[in-house]
Order: C-alpha cells, then structure tokens, then sequence
C-alpha cells in the first residue's frame, strides 16, 4: 500500500509527524509508515516539530 500524499493524508488523518535527526532513521520510519498507509512529515529536532505544529496541522 503506498502512503497517500500529504494533502489527502491530512484529510483523511493520516498524516504523522516525526522528530528524528539521523538521516537512515528518517529513510526508515519513511518507508515502514508508507507500508502503513500513512504520510510522515518529518522534521530534526523538537523545535522544529513545534514550529511544524504550528504551520502544518
């Protein structure tokens, strides 16, 4: 199942926000979350996902 994109995934609740600072871990939790059905945005640190609250959801 492919992740749906990140206007539908809002829509639909989909759409998972993630705080994480290494690259091959934000590949990883990508693609696990798309096996999922589900869109990630995904930013580096907590400031940032609070910043991201603000704009995205």
């Amino acid at each position: 199942m492919a992740a749906p994109d990140r206007q539908s995934a809002l829509q639909m609740g989909k759409l998972v926000l993630v705080a994480e600072d290494h690259p091959v871990n934000q590949e990883l939790i990508r693609h696990q979350l798309s096996l999922l059905g589900f869109a990630c945005a995904v930013v580096h640190d907590g400031d940032e996902a609070l910043a991201a609250l603000d704009c995205t959801f």
